[in-house]
């Protein structure tokens, strides 16, 4: 699956609708065209689980798999619309994992990102909002919820999980 889209469907092209009249978010897909999720996870057995569980979910889902991030603009993922970017067990009170989160959101800034976590702590949820992701997704969540979660952040809002709402950010990440 790595740089590949799993249903065989052309990669998006993350052009705008053409629509005068419709709402306007730079990250809604053309009615019709499939919603382009890159999901990047060095761990291949997860990242295949959820790949094929989002396109079960939603089929307007083509979802990419690759361990990082396609950098070139000409590359078969240039076009996507949204990056999961699964850290797993990682730790954001790891310089290593901060630096790559910043570098997910930094890639292509107009691109939003979702992490994707293990860990559930709403501090972390909060922290990666800070360093310019548009959502925190525990693991222990559901694959539903995740398909809200990524047609929210497409529509130009921020998820948080449920344990993080009515939660108080960490002092200065208001």
């Amino acid at each position: 699956m790595q740089g590949n889209t799993a249903s065989g469907r052309p990669p998006a092209t993350g052009q705008p609708s053409g629509d005068p009249g419709a709402p306007s978010s730079p990250n809604l897909p053309d009615q019709g065209r499939p919603v382009g999720v890159e999901l990047i996870d060095r761990t291949v057995l997860t990242a295949e689980c959820l790949a094929l569980s989002l396109m079960d979910a939603a089929a307007e889902f083509d979802v990419s798999a690759s361990p990082e991030r396609s950098h070139a603009a000409g590359s078969d993922l240039s076009g996507s619309d949204i990056v999961l970017f699964n850290i797993n067990t990682a730790r954001l009170d790891d310089p290593v994992v901060r630096a790559a989160v910043l570098e997910q959101v930094t890639i292509k800034p107009a691109t939003p990102v979702i992490v994707v976590a293990q860990d559930d702590d709403p501090i972390a949820a909060f922290e990666v909002i800070q360093l310019g992701a548009r959502g925190y997704f525990p693991s222990g969540l559901s694959v539903a919820l995740l398909v809200a979660a990524i047609r929210l952040v497409l529509a130009g809002g921020v998820f948080l999980p449920p344990n993080a709402v009515g939660h108080q950010p960490p002092a200065g990440q208001a």
